[in-house]
């Protein structure tokens, strides 16, 4: 199994031809940089639950492009006018409140000089609801996310 993506490159950001191959019972993205060299990643662990996953034709599902101008990608990315990106899962944070000091907290909660205090009302947690309700297509998941949500 071969098949032909665009990726970029780790050290400079440009944009640049990639495959995805089956190899040594993993799912990899292979990547040459004219100027950087060869990069080879994980893309997924187990080739069983990539090919299920891509059976479903997740991207086309959340994904469309309004126009064929890719000039400025990777380096502007965010929301533009040249794509429209779909909420796949709706975060919601309901606390900054940690007690668990992890020192790899990927929202920087475990430092308790620095939290602000955060935490919505059920209104506005529902009005966020209502929020990702409306859209279309509608994410198909939410998830309830921050801090310690026991300490809430």
């Amino acid at each position: 199994m071969k098949r032909k993506t665009e990726s970029i490159c780790p050290e400079c950001l440009r944009k640049i031809d990639a495959e995805i191959i089956n190899k040594d019972g993993k799912i990899l993205i292979e990547k040459n940089c004219p100027e950087h060299g060869r990069f080879e990643a994980v893309h997924w662990q187990s080739p069983e639950v990539y090919n299920f996953v891509e059976k479903f034709d997740f991207f086309k599902l959340f994904f469309e492009c309004k126009k064929q101008d890719f000039s400025k990608c990777p380096s502007s990315c965010g929301l533009c006018g040249g794509h429209i990106s779909r909420t796949v899962i709706g975060v919601i944070d309901l606390t900054k409140r940690c007690d668990l000091k992890c020192s790899i907290c990927f929202a920087s909660f475990s430092n308790p000089g620095q939290q602000e205090r955060y935490e919505p009302s059920k209104q506005e947690i529902f009005k966020m609801l209502d929020f990702l309700s409306s859209l279309d297509p509608k994410p198909p998941s939410v998830l309830f996310s921050g801090g310690e949500p026991l300490l809430r």
